[in-house]
């Protein structure tokens, strides 16, 4: 006897896909009960690191070190989500995002003082 079922699981969690569970070949045990022979369960977890907007702000933005310690918590948020802790992963994304802002915003307005005292004199 050989059945085939496949369940649609909604995520709770924003950053996972819908997990997928499959269960092939049930078959009748010794004492007359179904049991699954085989269980695949497929996780795909998304996130953002934002690296490629640390390694922008090294290369052209690291006014005070922002840029690298934008680049440590792209770093470690990447870490995470390979160990698949989300949690952990999204505070480190967070980090990131808001350290690549301010060296932005950083870099912007220190560029703008230095070129208004040059050519202002």
């Amino acid at each position: 006897m050989e059945f085939q079922y496949t369940y649609e699981i909604p995520s709770q969690d924003a950053a996972r896909e819908t997990v997928a569970v499959e269960m092939n070949k049930l078959s009748e045990t010794d004492n007359g009960g179904v049991s699954p022979k085989v269980i695949f369960v497929s996780l795909k977890l998304k996130g953002k690191d934002y690296m490629c907007c640390s390694v922008f702000n090294i290369m052209f933005c690291n006014c005070l070190f922002l840029g690298f310690a934008a680049l440590i918590c792209s770093l470690k948020a990447r870490s995470k989500m390979n160990d698949g802790d989300m949690v952990k992963a999204q505070k480190y994304s967070q980090c990131a995002c808001r350290t690549n802002t301010m060296a932005v915003i950083v870099t912007s307005a220190a560029l703008t003082v230095f070129l208004m005292l040059r050519f202002l004199r």
